[in-house]
């Protein structure tokens, strides 16, 4: 059994006594134990296992930096683990190489000799990338290097980051590799329901007295962004994730098209957003007439959300797009109706969910604005999305 439903079975905490603050940070706290708990238990026995490696068949005394080397190579999102231990390795091969060659042309371990190590090593990071991490472990094992002031201790380092990175490249490579159509599908009932919940709060102000956006209309706004940014690099990570790991090379080219596919989202965000600042600017009749619709648009999302990769869940809610778009026409087609600016982005936001159900671009726009006995759907692919061995499917890990 997955570790993490049995922990989920085993343990029930009862949050109904809590009230206000208290309650909410009590139930995002377990939220987050029961989410991350595989996660977490992955790291701890792959750090054990550097641990094991480091003392017994290399026979280190004191292999420090074997299970930290593990730990922080792990601790990046799914899809993006093993890229994070090849960079570290890299930090700590700059760090080790540079401070040792400063203690060679400088002399000794004083102040001079470790600011030209660390200030060399960080340079040559920038120059290799940039990334974070890199810059972090080149300084630091800089320093390591010229702290210890030993000649074994470069070379120590230097092994128990091979360790510890290689006992994480197998464990994100080829044990559990992640999932990427998981990841994708993930990122994208995230990102859905977000922008389910922003339409209902438009819906809600679009019946305030004033035309001004409410503060949670804000809030709401600011998480769709964020999550914009979320989909941007789940896409880039799951493509990576498929190129890098053997377990998908053979999907790789339907994960590709997965991940472009997805693209349409980003689209429909921009849409979404546009339509709340349109909406809430339009005159007291456009706003009652626009509301029950925003809303329309709303539940629509929200119900693709709960499955979007699901072939029948993306196609109902490319049809429902449809009937909305035949119940605006009488209004929508009439340049002097109220909400004249609105309704274009709704026929937008209706287009970008039937392109995203997979109906061709030229067919969706016209079915946006002049309606369509019935969408064009394309075959269903008979060959599902699945890795060549089982990898772990962590949809609600959040790093």
């Amino acid at each position: 059994m997955n570790p993490l439903k049995r922990l989920r079975g085993a343990a029930r905490v009862d949050l109904a006594g809590l009230s206000g603050p208290m309650e909410t940070a009590g139930l995002d706290a377990w939220q987050r134990l029961t989410t991350n708990f595989w996660p977490v238990l992955q790291q701890a026995l792959a750090a054990g296992a550097a641990w094991y490696l480091a003392r017994h068949v290399v026979d280190h005394h004191l292999p420090l930096f074997a299970p930290i080397a593990t730990i922080v190579a792990l601790n990046a999102p799914r899809g993006e683990r093993g890229v994070n231990a090849v960079r570290l390795m890299l930090g700590v091969s700059v760090g080790i190489l540079l401070g040792e060659a400063s203690m060679a042309v400088i002399g000794g371990h004083g102040y001079l000799t470790l600011g030209a190590a660390v200030f060399a090593s960080m340079l040559a990071a920038l120059v290799l990338g940039g990334e974070r991490i890199v810059i972090a472990q080149a300084s630091v094992s800089a320093i390591i290097a010229i702290a210890t002031g030993t000649e074994e201790a470069g070379p120590q380092r230097l092994t128990d980051a091979l360790i510890g990175t290689g006992v994480a490249i197998v464990v994100t490579q080829f044990l559990l590799p992640a999932d990427p159509v998981v990841l994708l599908h993930s990122a994208q009932k995230a990102f859905l329901k977000e922008l389910s919940d922003s339409l209902y709060v438009t819906a809600r102000d679009l019946d305030r007295a004033d035309n001004s956006l409410s503060e949670k209309s804000l809030e709401q706004q600011r998480a769709v962004h964020n999550r914009l940014v979320e989909l941007g690099v789940v896409r880039i990570s799951s493509v990576d994730t498929a190129r890098r790991s053997p377990v998908w090379w053979r999907r790789k080219d339907r994960i590709v098209h997965e991940s472009e596919h997805m693209g349409r989202l980003e689209v429909l965000g921009g849409s979404c957003l546009m339509l709340t600042r349109v909406a809430v600017s339009e005159g007291e009749e456009g706003r009652s007439r626009l509301a029950p619709v925003v809303s329309d648009l709303a539940s629509i999302l929200g119900r693709l959300a709960k499955d979007p990769g699901d072939v029948g869940t993306r196609q109902r809610a490319a049809n429902r797009m449809l009937d909305l778009s035949r119940h605006v026409a009488e209004f929508a087609d009439d340049p002097q109706a109220p909400a004249a600016d609105s309704w274009p982005v709704v026929r937008l936001i209706a287009a970008d969910v039937m392109m995203f159900a997979g109906v061709d671009e030229d067919e969706a726009y016209a079915a946006a604005h002049e309606g369509a006995e019935q969408l064009g759907f394309p075959a269903p692919s008979v060959s599902p999305l699945k890795p060549m061995i089982k990898s772990t499917p962590l949809d609600k890990y959040t790093p």
